[in-house]
């Protein structure tokens, strides 16, 4: 990955759900806009017209059946059958409200039907039926039958229109179903290359660290590792993912050799940044040592939970190595510096004495507790030689050259009793 590279934003919530928003808005206008809910009811409403105009016709037929004159044999018959094509009647009525021209046409048959009852009313209240009133008579029932029939048209156009209301409901909540899905896994693909980017940006940085880094999860496996702790440890990330730690990142006390706790479990336990101790050494996959210095810091989720850990060490073996060597030079510096024969005074730049061997003790007459901290012009130089000593010091700390340093000369002292004595000093 370029170094110059930017990472592509992350695409924002509130942006998929504005546009996820205007998917909605564009589908409820095309709803209203194609008049589909009210298409829809007018569908239902026509269902149950075309049912209430179907049951017309049985009763219809039933009286249309029974004979004309005072002489008619089921009286009965046609009573009921005149009282369900009143109820029926109010049905059409009823379900057909919803359609203006529908409910004039059915204004219509009723009166033709009214009047059709008529005829037979009439044709049955004298003494015979006349040729004539049964051929006005049935000409009457053609007319209301062609009339109920004139009431299909209507009603079967409001049914196809709701069922095609129907399927285009359908339709646009399909398309708006897809428009959410590509919605989405568009925000989901941009989030997938965010996050990508954003791998690829700590990957470069972690490989770029000079101290190694090992993440790991709550339960203490390895989840991630730099080349630096690769090297250090002999373990690949590819071998070590999913391990515990404690068998990647072996460590010991150096100077015991027994076994040191992970630093992850401390920081798992702990909740907090820790410390290796000292003298502790890393032992590789491949057997090699290391001294080593390391920290361990919990990694922190937004509910304020421990989502794993990271540990972060270095190779110190040259620098433990040094100070060693440097710790047993001064072991022996001041092992040569207690068994000198000659008084051997050390003493800091403002001339503090920081040094007092034993033949010091014996000549000047102090012991290194009670002159130790003290001045050298304090202590054992004489009055008449202290501001020269002290004149040569600001020479010395002002990078100018010594007038004795690299030399012998003689001179005198000052013992702890107050007498001076003469010494040769170096």
């Amino acid at each position: 990955m370029s170094p110059h590279a930017e990472s592509p934003l992350p695409p924002s919530r509130s942006r998929l759900w504005q546009q996820l928003l205007l998917g909605v808005l564009v589908f409820g206008l095309a709803i209203l806009g194609l008049d589909i809910p009210d298409r829809i009811e007018k569908g239902i409403l026509a269902q149950e017209a075309i049912r209430a105009l179907d049951a017309m016709r049985r009763p219809l037929l039933e009286i249309h059946r029974l004979d004309l004159g005072p002489s008619r044999a089921h009286p009965e018959q046609y009573r009921l059958a005149l009282e369900a094509l009143e109820g029926r009647m109010e049905a059409y009525h009823r379900t057909g409200a919803f359609d203006p021209s529908l409910a004039r046409q059915i204004r219509e048959f009723e009166t033709g039907l009214r009047k059709w009852l008529a005829l037979r009313e009439e044709a049955s209240s004298g003494p015979a039926v006349l040729p004539s009133s049964m051929r006005e008579e049935k000409h009457a029932f053609l007319t209301v039958l062609d009339l109920l029939a004139k009431g299909e048209a209507p009603i079967h156009e409001a049914i196809d229109k709701g069922q095609k209301a129907e399927k285009l409901l359908l339709l646009l909540s399909v398309l708006l179903a897809a428009y959410a899905v590509i919605l989405f896994q568009l925000f989901e693909r941009r989030w997938s290359r965010v996050l990508a980017a954003r791998e690829q940006d700590l990957e470069a940085t972690l490989n770029s660290i000079g101290d190694a880094v090992i993440a790991t999860d709550t339960e203490g496996r390895v989840t991630r590792m730099n080349p630096v702790a690769e090297r250090l440890t002999g373990w690949t990330l590819a071998d070590a993912r999913g391990r515990p730690l404690e068998e990647v990142f072996h460590i010991v006390n150096a100077e015991t050799g027994a076994e040191v706790e992970s630093p992850v479990a401390k920081v798992l336990r702990e909740g907090q940044v820790v410390g290796l101790a000292n003298h502790t050494q890393l032992i590789s996959r491949k057997g090699d040592r290391f001294q080593i210095a390391d920290s361990g810091a919990p990694v922190f989720g937004h509910d304020g939970s421990i989502r794993g850990v990271i540990l972060v060490f270095r190779d110190v073996t040259g620098e433990y190595s040094l100070r060693r060597e440097v710790e047993e030079q001064a072991r022996r510096l001041s092992t040569m510096i207690q068994s000198a024969l000659d008084a051997v005074i050390i003493a800091d730049e403002e001339g503090r004495i920081l040094e007092w061997n034993p033949s010091a003790e014996a000549i000047f007459g102090w012991s290194s507790e009670d002159i130790q901290g003290r001045y050298l012009h304090e202590t054992i130089i004489p009055p008449d030689l202290r501001q020269a000593h002290l004149d040569g010091l600001a020479r010395m700390r002002e990078g100018q050259p010594g007038r004795i340093l690299g030399k012998r000369i003689e001179t005198r002292g000052l013992r702890s009793n107050g007498t001076e004595f003469p010494l040769e000093l170096t």
